[in-house]
């Protein structure tokens, strides 16, 4: 439309409507303005703004707005207390200044979240790449220990000669700084590569999700832990050392030859790590396991750090009697004529401190590995279930039901019935398998002198066993015999099980089931034909809920109620193509509910990828260590 205005300052404008607007919502917190503010505003370009105020001189503008963006795409996660910070100074002096200011709009409120978020996800993926760290660290001490061991006897004999013991100690700083930096420069080289990997993790040891990693910064921060982490790796190499060049020849000799414990064994450190892990499983057993929903497997580190604990103490446990058993497998060998293996167990059993290392890092790499593989695997697994339980088909159609209404004589409008839309025609969709309505209502059921509040679900019986996805655990028979049940009566319920175990109802007996609807109740005497302990979309903690055939509710209502459209796909369906054909057909379809898109969305999620990223590479160097 073209529309002619005219200005406070007598300048008459010719305008085109070129778009309509309008706030997506209305009691959204950011808007300085209310909406409505906006229902007599004019948008113009800049230019055309200063031909509409042009006589401004004559009369002048009394009143200006404006606004000033700040941009945040330079702002890392390391900076953002600093911002914060000084947002809270920067009001502070703006009150000194002027006194009743108040702030409208902010990202204080925004980055405290993001905070928050950073912190919890930081402290998970440390305890995540802890026990790979733990490796790592341990790797590096048994790698110094055959550096200092060989270099040993010359600093014992330098020492002897002469040299001073800070000299030896300066030289083995030097070697030590030196790999340091070495390791520090490849570290950088590698890291980014790593945290690409990171960021395409769409599942465990799978790397082929969309990269969620746009720009790569190193930080003060990340250099400064990348720093102290080298430096806590050569301290190993240089305590040892220090332990060596304070020795000569003689008190060196008598150490290698005198075998004792480790420090972790005569500190019964194995014992004390079998505590914590024991009270772990403890705690989960009293509270009946772990309560963190399957896209947020690691907001309880319990999950990770008591198998931890428990694999690491087991391990250093065996170990403890790693030597007994060798013994004793040494004096049974000792009456057979097996010479070899008898020599080989002595041995072992002489010089168990030369190999102990070596055993506790495969013995406890094995451990995790297994553990870890393990874990990814019921993570992903469980993920895809519960996405799959909270949509309960290939796709679900959430559709419009056109209403259809009465007045009353005093004007009010009341809803008397639905028409909701035919599902005949998505039959014919290349790709679909089979359609199912399903509706959910809310209800009641009186047993006896008893209310109970809960959902009644109605299906198309013979199409729901091909259409929902089901899991073997969700009933005491298989999906198709359960709904067979039905068969028998148009009326009759599947009930919840934990709802006929509280009341003790029986298969066979009558119940009387009401439906709210239209704002009235209508009730119905209904027989039990089976039990269900889970369905799709339900919780059987909420209440009772019971499945039944949809179209007795449809007549005991008098009308069609709104109900949802479940599709099973073929295998080698095309899922846009499916989606381009229902469009076509104009289906009035209020929301789109795809488990693969969910699945997708949710394995894209900053804590799931970071978790089963830094498991995926925490395996791979665990299995390379």
């Amino acid at each position: 439309d073209e529309l002619t205005g005219q200005t406070q300052f007598g300048t008459t404008a010719n305008m085109v409507v070129v778009a309509r607007w309008e706030p997506i919502n209305e009691d959204d917190p950011a808007w300085i303005f209310t909406p409505s503010f906006f229902d007599n505003v004019v948008l113009v370009a800049p230019d055309v703004l200063t031909d509409l105020i042009a006589d401004a001189a004559t009369n002048p503008v009394s009143e200006v707005a404006w606004f000033l963006d700040f941009d945040g795409r330079d702002v890392r996660t390391a900076d953002v207390g600093g911002v914060l910070t000084r947002i809270d100074t920067g009001l502070r002096q703006a009150e000194n200044v002027l006194p009743g200011i108040r702030q409208d709009v902010s990202p204080a409120e925004g980055l405290t979240a993001f905070n928050q978020e950073v912190n919890a996800l930081t402290g998970q993926l440390f305890i995540i790449i802890m026990p790979v760290a733990g490796l790592v660290m341990y790797f590096v001490s048994m790698v110094s220990g055959q550096l200092v061991g060989r270099q040993g006897l010359d600093d014992v004999k330098l020492r002897s000669r002469g040299m001073s013991r800070g000299d030896l100690l300066r030289i083995h700083l030097l070697m030590w700084l030196t790999l340091v930096l070495v390791s520090l420069a490849v570290g950088l080289l590698v890291s980014p590569f790593v945290v690409r990997l990171v960021g395409r993790t769409a599942a465990f040891l799978r790397f082929d999700g969309t990269s969620s990693v746009q720009t790569i910064t190193f930080t003060r921060t990340a250099l400064m832990i990348g720093g102290s982490t080298g430096l806590i790796a050569a301290s190993s190499g240089l305590f040892l050392a220090w332990r060596t060049t304070r020795q000569n020849i003689n008190s060196y000799r008598q150490q290698i030859g005198t075998a004792q414990a480790a420090w972790w064994q005569r500190g019964y450190v194995d014992l004390l790590i079998l505590i914590p892990a024991v009270y772990v499983y403890y705690s989960l057993g009293q509270q009946g396991g772990l309560t963190t929903a399957a896209d947020e497997p690691f907001a309880d580190p319990l999950t990770f750090i008591g198998p931890t604990l428990l694999s690491l103490g087991l391990v250093l446990v065996f170990l403890r009697m790693f030597p007994f058993l060798l013994r004793l497998g040494a004096n049974l060998l000792a009456f057979t004529p097996n010479i070899a293996l008898l020599m080989a167990l002595r041995e072992i059993v002489r010089s168990v401190g030369r190999y102990r290392g070596t055993l506790l890092m495969v013995a406890f790499t094995l451990s995790l590995v297994g553990y870890t593989a393990s874990m990814a695997g019921t993570i992903d697994r469980s993920l895809q279930d519960a996405i799959d339980y909270r949509i309960g088909a290939d796709i679900v159609l959430v559709t419009a039901s056109e209403a259809e209404t009465e007045v009353a004589d005093d004007g009010t409008l009341t809803i008397s019935g639905y028409n909701p839309p035919p599902v005949q025609e998505l039959y014919g969709i290349d790709g679909v398998y089979d359609v199912a309505r399903v509706g959910t209502y809310s209800g009641f059921l009186v047993i006896g002198t008893q209310t109970i509040d809960g959902t009644i679900m109605g299906v198309d019986r013979g199409a729901m066993a091909a259409v929902t996805r089901y899991r073997e655990d969700f009933a005491d028979l298989p999906i198709a015999d359960m709904f067979n049940q039905l068969a028998g009566s148009r009326t009759g319920i599947l009930l919840s099980q934990v709802t006929a175990g509280q009341y003790n109802i029986a298969v066979g007996q009558s119940v009387t089931m009401h439906i709210t609807a239209l704002g009235e109740q209508f009730e119905l005497r209904v027989p039990v034909s089976g039990y269900v302990d889970y369905f799709p979309t339900l919780d059987p903690t909420d209440g009772f809920f019971l499945i039944t055939n949809i179209d007795p509710i449809f007549e005991l209502v008098g009308t069609s109620l709104p109900y949802d459209v479940w599709l099973a796909l073929e295998a080698d369906a095309d899922r846009d193509a499916v989606t381009n054909a229902v469009e076509a057909l104009n289906f009035p379809i209020i929301e789109w509910q795809n488990p693969a898109v969910e699945l997708s969305a949710a394995q894209a999620e900053p804590a799931r990828r970071g978790v089963l990223g830094f498991l995926s590479i925490g395996f791979a160097a665990a299995i390379v260590l």
